[in-house]
């Protein structure tokens, strides 16, 4: 009996431990993505579809606090969703990061840090699931199909990770166009 008690109280230790390792357990109400769109007033800046040859990849859109980006993330929210039209494994996903990462000249020393904690975060996706971010007060928090993931604090995450699609060094200018707005994709 007491080897099964021990065995309990082992696992719940355990359990714990990785959820809080993970952010898997978030404070407030940003649990999901329903809670967080009744407390946060979010306005639509653009979206657009990824496509390879003939291929959908994924359609995205961009919310803000004000209905334009950038903004002040210190006082201002930003919602980025993307819905995958296919399957992509979680380390297709960090190398791709990392291409874009190094293609607009974020240097090795400051993704590597990020990576490292979004290997933790995001998981293999398939198609029609939807990985988004929610960024207010310097936190950027993950949701994976609506239920939230994890987070990073770091504050200089949220514009470098965005950056992929929003910088003017973007590998998609057209897209880049479309998030912020500026041309629809029709």
């Amino acid at each position: 009996m007491r080897f099964k008690v021990l065995v309990i109280l082992v696992l719940l230790f355990l359990i714990s431990n990785h959820a809080i390792a993970n952010n898997i357990a978030p404070k407030g109400s940003f649990f999901n993505v329903d809670s967080l769109k009744k407390i946060v007033a979010l306005e639509p800046v653009g979206e657009t579809r990824f496509s390879f040859l003939f291929w959908d990849i994924y359609q995205s859109k961009l919310q803000t606090s004000s209905g334009q980006y950038p903004v002040d993330i210190e006082k201002g929210s930003i919602f980025y969703e993307i819905q995958y039209s296919i399957d992509i494994t979680q380390e297709n996903l960090l190398e791709s990061t990392v291409e874009q990462w190094q293609h607009i000249g974020i240097s090795a020393n400051v993704y590597q840090k990020y990576i490292t904690e979004l290997s933790a975060i995001w998981p293999d996706i398939s198609e029609g699931d939807t990985l988004a971010l929610f960024v207010q007060a310097n936190h950027s928090r993950f949701y994976f199909n609506g239920e939230y993931i994890g987070k990073i604090v770091e504050p200089a995450f949220a514009v470098d990770f965005l950056a992929i699609w929003l910088s003017e060094k973007t590998s998609e200018p057209e897209l880049r166009r479309e998030l912020l707005g500026e041309v629809n994709d029709e």
